[in-house]
């Protein structure tokens, strides 16, 4: 893990294509993080959809889970950060 910093450093240019694969490295890393943290079962129910402007957009079939990781937002937020060197995730908004 520790060459992913590097690896989102040279993705951080401001064209549309590295923007586009820098937003799906995020995703794809943040959907990992909530598989390790709430397990499998309950990551079966919440997807995440997008990566805009350091906002994270989740998809869940319930309010109950948007619930549960509302409550454990600034652990994700902060956990994403340290994972991925020079991303910024200043939150994390529900599409049910």
């Amino acid at each position: 893990m520790e060459l992913i910093g590097k690896t989102t450093k040279k993705m951080a240019h401001n064209t549309a294509i590295s923007q586009a694969a820098l937003a799906a490295f995020v995703c794809t890393a943040a959907q990992h993080l909530l598989t390790d943290l709430f397990g499998v079962a309950f990551t079966t129910h919440v997807r995440v959809v997008s990566y805009v402007k350091g906002v994270l957009c989740m998809a869940a079939d319930d309010p109950v889970y948007t619930q549960e990781i509302k409550i454990r937002e600034q652990e994700l937020c902060n956990t994403l950060r340290k994972k991925i060197d020079g991303v910024v995730v200043s939150g994390i908004r529900f599409k049910v």
